[in-house]
């Protein structure tokens, strides 16, 4: 897993997540391509890229006619100290 730091958070890159559908409230797994905090949220869903947009603390995404949102309370970040995913 690879991560690029700034100030005190790392950011995470491929490290696994949980979208919610809003359309049907199917969890869908996914991994993390690129990030930008309170940006966007560049994740892979099986063999699709899905980019999700920063809003008032949810990124949202659209592929194939679903929405998508991940809360960002709920990214997983890591601490220097123990390289173990934490909330945040």
């Amino acid at each position: 897993m690879a991560y690029s730091s700034k100030g005190n958070k790392l950011k995470m890159i491929d490290a696994e997540l949980t979208l919610i559908c809003t359309d049907n409230g199917k969890k869908v797994q996914a991994h993390v391509l690129s990030f930008k905090e309170k940006k966007f949220l560049e994740v892979a869903v099986n063999t699709l890229k899905l980019r999700m947009i920063y809003n008032n603390g949810t990124y949202v995404g659209n592929m194939g006619g679903y929405e998508f949102t991940i809360k960002e309370s709920s990214l997983p970040l890591t601490s220097k100290k123990d390289n173990n995913f934490k909330r945040w």
